[in-house]
This record gives C-alpha cells, sequence and structure tokens, in this order.
C-alpha cells in the first residue's frame, strides 16, 4: 500500500473564514478552531479575515463578495447557491430572489 502525506503549511496565503453567529455556542468553537489550525501551520493573524454572518445562507454571498470587491451586494436581484457538491451531484437553489430566500427560512 502506497501512503501519501502532505505537509501542513499556511505561510504566504491569504485566507477568509466565514462562520455563521447562528447557534455561536458550536460556530464560534469551530472558528476557534480554524484559526488554531492555521497558525499552529506556520500563518499569522494577520493573513486571514474573519467574516460572520447571521446564517448559513449569507455564506456563499459573503465569499463570492470576499473574492469580488468591486460587487456590490445591494444591486443583487438573484441568487443561485450551489448548497453542496457531491460524487452523488449537486444541489442548487436557483432563480429564487435573495430575499425571499431569507424571509422565507426565518
Amino acid at each position: 500500500m502506497t501512503e501519501y502525506e502532505g505537509n501542513l503549511i499556511s505561510k504566504s496565503f491569504k485566507y477568509a473564514i466565514i462562520v455563521s453567529r447562528f447557534n455561536d455556542f458550536i460556530t464560534g468553537r469551530l472558528l476557534e478552531g480554524a484559526k488554531d489550525a492555521l497558525i499552529r501551520s506556520g500563518g499569522e493573524e494577520k493573513d486571514f479575515d474573519v467574516i460572520k454572518v447571521p446564517g448559513c445562507f449569507e455564506i456563499p454571498l459573503a465569499d463570492f463578495v470576499k473574492v469580488n470587491p468591486g460587487f456590490n451586494p445591494e444591486e443583487l436581484h438573484q441568487v443561485a447557491f450551489v448548497f453542496d457538491r457531491t460524487a452523488k451531484g449537486v444541489v442548487v437553489l436557483d432563480d429564487i430572489g435573495f430575499r425571499n430566500v431569507i424571509n422565507q427560512n426565518i
């Protein structure tokens, strides 16, 4: 059996950690674990941003806005969310206004 193992090195990379404020007892601990893992693998606190969003529906939008800084989310009319990519396929929520998605699930 061949075994491959990589090194955990996070030097010279920039990261964004996006975390939901909903159920903060759990997500707060996950955030601390993610920050700890980055620091233990050579990263520094200046190398990552923490973005806190209200719930799970805002995570893909926060990710998109982070990598597209010129984008204005106020101009957004529709969002296509890809919730999950697995070997079995892709779960997509499409053609629904962003505010309707949030309002129906609060």
